[in-house]
Order: structure tokens, then C-alpha cells, then sequence
């Protein structure tokens, strides 16, 4: 019991110090840059999905879309190479009327093709491994 009242004055006491400190304090405390603290509490940054960067190229929809389109593929025994994957996402951003992949080459980038590997879990393990030996060149 003491234990936890000893607990309970300490937390008082930190919201206390919480109260009284400036931003700048609080940044430092709480170890997040100042100008971000501030951006927040002024109301220029509103919620938690704010994200930096660049917005993505297909919504989330659109990569499902595309995910579906790769594992069925590969089920039905034609999976697809590295090249193919980003020509097919290249392909469905024209559909689309987005004109976001520029390059002589008429294909999705090569980092856009490793972040779409990496963030799609529903592209199994084995298509995985089936797109990187076919663009390997091995089997």
C-alpha cells in the first residue's frame, strides 16, 4: 500500500512539473525535436497518421489490386519476374491516369518494386522467392 501511494505522489508530482515546464522543456523531457512539439500543440499537425515523404504512388487498394494479381499468377504457374512486377504497376498507374513513374524504361522504379515487396505480407514467402530467383536468372 505505501508503495503504491509513494507511486501516486511521484506521478502528481511529475504532472506538476509537466504544468510548468515550457516547450522547449517538454521537447528535451519528453526527447522530440522542439519545432515538432510546437507544430502539434499549435494545431499545424493534426492526428497520428501524418506521415513525411512522399505521398505513395498506388493507394492501398491498388497495391491489394496488384498483390492479388501476383499471387494468382504465381498459382497458376506463371510467376512473375522482378521486370514484370514493375512493368505491371507501371501499366496500372497509366490505367489510372497517373503519369508518377517517369523513365525511358516504362516500368515501376527499383526502390518502389523493394518497398512493395517489403510492405506487401500478403505476397507469400514462396512468390517472393519465385519473383527474386527469376530475376536472378537462377531457379
Amino acid at each position: 500500500m505505501r508503495k503504491a501511494v509513494e507511486e501516486y505522489n511521484m506521478q502528481k508530482s511529475n504532472a506538476a512539473d509537466v504544468r510548468t515546464l515550457s516547450i522547449r522543456g517538454l521537447a528535451r523531457a519528453w526527447e522530440v525535436p522542439y519545432r515538432t512539439l510546437r507544430n502539434r500543440i499549435v494545431g499545424k499537425v493534426s492526428g497520428f497518421r501524418h506521415a513525411s515523404g512522399r505521398p505513395t504512388v498506388l493507394t492501398s487498394s491498388e497495391e491489394q489490386e496488384l498483390v492479388d494479381v501476383i499471387t494468382n499468377m504465381a498459382k497458376v504457374g506463371f510467376p512473375l519476374t522482378r521486370k514484370d512486377v514493375r512493368q505491371l504497376a507501371y501499366d496500372y498507374a497509366q490505367q489510372k491516369g497517373r503519369n508518377v513513374f517517369i523513365g525511358k524504361a516504362h516500368c515501376a522504379g527499383y526502390y518502389w518494386f523493394e518497398n512493395f515487396i517489403e510492405v506487401s505480407t500478403a505476397i507469400s514467402e514462396e512468390s517472393r522467392k519465385l519473383v527474386h530467383c527469376q530475376s536472378n536468372g537462377s531457379k
